[in-house]
């Protein structure tokens, strides 16, 4: 299911909006630019804002219309572009005074003229049209008082255009207005789909109208209750109210998520000097004794990627085993774990090493899908937990965290380990060797002794093995052959060929 996001509206309780029957389903969208900057230039153009609104009528943004009435599709015409000075002069600001009036009553004046020109075609009837005016940059948003002194401005309005016709129905149709001195592309859009979606769900003044809490003096349409912008395939947009929803919304087109996942980039060894360990490998073994080893630890480099689908504006917080990640270069402390070296020859205690290891971090922002961390070497083993929650630069303060999603990776990471050489490896083998196969028989080989068969434990596991009527026999040859120089061997192998008898 593709997105919706969620705000908080700027009212409270929240708002209640009735029906009042009057709604556009297909709504037939003239847009006029009105005035001799046009067709404008940079960033904010007749193209630019033509390309924006073609943006938001072919894409999601108007889904959330449909609980209201609206069907759609909705339709664009080319746009008009009239470099006529508008002649627009505000009163000055003050107690009182309402200059968004003064630029209504233009604009109605202005939009009776072309009627009675005949200069907008397919009008009569059209109860479905939309006008939006896009006014010369030269015109500063409106600035309105009440007698309090209490300040709003106004950046766009819409209402009706309705026009007597003798013996016929009379014209009719619904228009908006846009300021654009702001010469911001993203603050024009913004105003442009907050008046759009009032003037779809309230045409005519008889639509759809908040009733709880009253709403204040030129407001109570769906928009007013939200101004929280957001962002639909690339177009700054702001939120409007749902009764769906509870909230006010944004719909978008897809869906958020993110993925992790890491590559280790370095893993190099540094090994430490030789040294000597005494190793006990139990009785059954025969006894302990002192071998070569030493000790190698690791540099560690990953670096973690965040796969972000669906986002436009994404802010991105890391944190390791719960501990944010700073922006740039950091550092984090992970608990560690080693790999015990033996005690000396001489019995004295091995070494004792750090509880934590240092992560070095670098985090380029906080719209980086991209962190890097290293560590060691002598920083021993660590298992580390990386969590990215990401949410959409418009979804925060006044947002309900509708677009955060997170990620996680557990990560496990080798820094150190104790290198043993061919000695021990051979007496560690061997002694596994024997545990393996003389496991409840009561022999006990030990060491080679002096003067030992050389295949004397290669005899013993063959008989051991053999489960036919010669093992007995077997195993008291072997006793003979060693009782004199291994009594204590010469008397388990006739312990376990007894045994067998029975």
């Amino acid at each position: 299911m593709p997105d919706t996001i969620t705000f908080t509206p700027n009212v409270s309780p929240k708002p209640v909006f009735s029906g009042r029957g009057s709604v556009i389903q297909n709504p037939d969208i003239l847009p006029i630019f009105w005035g001799p900057y046009w067709p404008g230039s940079g960033a904010m153009t007749v193209a630019t804002i033509m390309g924006a609104l073609n943006s938001i009528v072919s894409g999601p943004y108007l889904r959330g219309l449909a609980q209201y009435g609206f069907g759609g599709p909705a339709r664009v015409r080319l746009p008009r572009i009239d470099r006529t000075s508008n002649g627009i002069t505000l009163p000055a600001p003050g107690p009182g005074v309402n200059q968004s009036a003064t630029v209504d009553s233009v604009v109605a004046n202005y939009l009776d003229g072309l009627l009675t020109d005949d200069s907008i075609e397919n009008v009569d009837d059209n109860h479905e049209l939309v006008v939006i005016v896009f006014l010369d940059p030269s015109i500063p948003n409106s600035i309105n008082s009440n007698a309090a002194g209490q300040v709003t401005t106004v950046s766009g309005d819409n209402g009706p255009i309705e026009k007597f016709e003798f013996l016929d129905d009379n014209t009719r149709f619904q228009r908006c207005w846009i300021s654009t001195s702001s010469q911001q592309l993203s603050t024009v859009s913004q105003t442009m789909t907050h008046e759009l979606v009032e003037a779809i769900s309230d045409p005519f003044n008889s639509g759809w109208h908040q009733t709880v809490p009253p709403p204040g003096a030129n407001a109570g349409q769906i928009g007013d209750v939200c101004n929280q912008p957001g962002l639909v395939n690339g177009v700054a947009v702001t939120a409007y109210w749902s009764n769906a929803d509870g909230a006010c919304i944004v719909p978008t087109a897809g869906s958020r998520f993110v993925l992790l996942s890491f590559v280790q980039t370095e893993h190099g060894k540094v090994d430490r000097p030789s040294k000597e360990g005494f190793v006990d490998f139990g009785s059954l073994c025969g006894g302990g004794r002192s071998f070569d080893y030493f000790e190698r630890t690791y540099v560690n480099a990953l670096k973690i990627d965040a796969k972000l689908a669906g986002y436009e504006s994404p802010i991105v917080s890391w944190a390791i085993n719960g501990i944010p990640v700073p922006i740039l270069i950091g550092s984090i402390q992970v608990p560690t774990t080693w790999e015990a070296e033996p005690p000396p020859a001489a019995g004295m205690p091995a070494p004792v090493k750090p509880a934590t290891a240092n992560l070095a971090t670098f985090n380029s922002g906080p719209t980086a899908s991209e962190m890097t961390i290293s560590v060691g070497p002598n920083a021993g083993n660590t298992s580390i937990r990386v969590d990215v929650s990401v949410k959409e630069g418009f979804d925060i303060g006044s947002g309900l965290g509708s677009t955060a999603r997170t990620g996680v990776l557990e990560i496990d990471l080798k820094g150190q380990e104790i290198v043993w050489g061919p000695g021990y490896t051979d007496a560690h083998d061997n002694c596994e060797r024997m545990k393996h196969l003389f496991d409840g028989n009561g022999v006990v080989i030990g060491p080679p002794q002096p003067g030992d068969p050389a295949d004397l434990v290669d005899r013993i596991v063959e008989v051991l093995r053999d489960r036919s009527d010669g093992r007995e026999a077997g195993l008291r040859n072997i006793a003979a052959l060693v009782g004199n120089l291994r009594p204590e061997l010469a008397a388990a192998l006739t312990v376990v060929a007894q045994r067998g008898r029975r």
